[in-house]
């Protein structure tokens, strides 16, 4: 008998020691189960270029576009360049480069003020229609599918689109269908740039004509028949804008702010009628120390996410933001592991990629990449051999292939292998 309790003793020991990883809090970072491990293939592609890419944007799986550029301040000049892809990315080549220097003249003759000619973003709106805008308030244009190239004029002809000619810069262009398209940036003048001003201008005619959402002259904002501000003027003060978006069948939704306030800001029912729109800027609330800036967003469903950063180059005060929403109104922020500056996002069902900028005390590692594959709970950071890419953008073809672009003409690749 004892010789019976003794055995269940020490079975009774064993089983609770060899047991005790029940007992235990729950792994905070717990490793895949067999078959969920997820692989991420790198490939760095070879581009025809050494200028600054800036924006990426896909037409379909397979035609793609990258722009950019650089200032060359020995020469008093800035480049443009356009890369376009017909094979997923795999492959890119050159269909736009020029180099602009102050006081070219067009292929009209006139002479182009202000240079600024290095590209800041792109749009493939068919197969056929390609837009693109250049730093200092110009829109480029392509009705072959990248083949040929032209500036826009004003409605009245005697000038490049450059909006009442007071030098705006140009950050982002998109469609929401083949009539309808936004312009955004920073609001400028004859004396020199403007920045605590948004600009914006949208187009009804698949962008023939745009107009200013301001609709002329600043001295002409107040009604003349109210004396009242309205409502544009309202959402563009202290908001330079970086970033536009369709959310839903009706909102349009921008990015952008000051370095020490980052704005979101919605307009609803956006129509050509624009004293009839509802305009609201919100700023989600932050540590106002200096709060970032909001540089890009990303849309999927009712999902937006935004990423921020506040511009400062200095180990002990540069920093990032991301925050999320599913109502467009209601913002929480996303922990991403990190405090560094962010420049870009998008997100495509569960998977989200965010790209960004080494705090500056890290010189060595790879720039900043990170994925996640549940919408921000948890995130990975991606080892890969560029430790100065300087990221600009981002596109993600599916919710296995993606695509950053940045400094010297990189384009990086990211496949997410089961």
């Amino acid at each position: 008998m004892k010789k019976i309790l003794r055995t269940f003793k020490w079975a009774l020991v064993s089983f609770l020691f060899f047991s005790c990883d029940a007992c235990q809090d729950p792994d905070p970072n717990p490793k895949p189960e067999p078959g969920d491990e997820k692989k991420i293939v790198i490939t760095t592609i070879a581009t025809p270029t050494d200028q600054t890419l800036r924006s990426i944007h896909f037409l379909d799986e397979n035609i793609g576009y990258a722009a950019g550029g650089d200032e060359d301040i020995v020469s008093d000049s800035t480049r443009g360049v356009i890369l376009k892809t017909v094979d997923g990315g795999e492959t890119w080549a050159k269909v736009f480069e020029r180099k602009y220097r102050i006081n070219d003249k067009d292929d009209r003759g006139v002479e182009l003020k202000g240079g600024g000619f290095e590209m800041t973003s792109v749009f493939a709106k068919s197969a056929n229609e390609v837009f693109a805008t250049s730093f200092l308030g110009r829109i480029h244009t392509s009705k072959d599918g990248g083949e040929t190239w032209s500036m826009q004029y004003s409605v009245e002809g005697d000038d490049v689109v450059n909006f009442y000619g007071r030098y705006n810069v140009l950050e982002d262009i998109t469609f929401f269908d083949d009539n309808f398209g936004v312009v955004v940036g920073k609001r400028g003048n004859y004396l020199g740039l403007d920045p605590d001003t948004g600009f914006s201008a949208f187009t009804m005619d698949g962008g023939d004509v745009w107009i200013d959402i301001l609709d002329g002259d600043p001295a002409e904002w107040r009604r003349a028949s109210t004396n009242t501000i309205n409502q544009q003027e309202v959402a563009m003060r202290n908001n330079p804008l970086t970033s536009a978006k369709r959310y839903g069948e009706k909102m349009l939704f921008l990015t952008g702010g000051l370095t020490n306030k980052g704005t979101l800001t919605t307009c609803d029912e956006y129509t050509i009628e624009s004293q009839t729109n509802k305009w609201e800027v919100m700023t989600p609330k932050q540590d106002q120390s200096n709060a970032p800036k909001f540089v890009d967003s990303a849309i999927d469903g009712d999902f937006i996410v935004v990423v921020g950063n506040n511009g400062l180059r200095s180990p002990t005060t540069e920093k990032g933001a991301m925050f999320s929403s599913t109502t467009g109104k209601d913002w929480q922020p996303v922990p991403y592991g990190g405090d560094n500056k962010l420049t870009a996002v998008d997100v495509k069902g569960q998977t989200m990629v965010i790209v960004g900028i080494n705090k500056g005390s890290n010189t060595e590692g790879p720039e900043f990449v990170s994925l996640s594959f549940d919408r921000g709970a948890t995130w990975t950071r991606i080892e890969h051999d560029h430790n100065t890419a300087d990221w600009k953008d981002v596109y993600m073809l599916s919710e296995k292939k993606m695509f950053m672009v940045g400094a010297e003409g990189l384009i990086m690749k990211l496949e997410v292998k089961e």
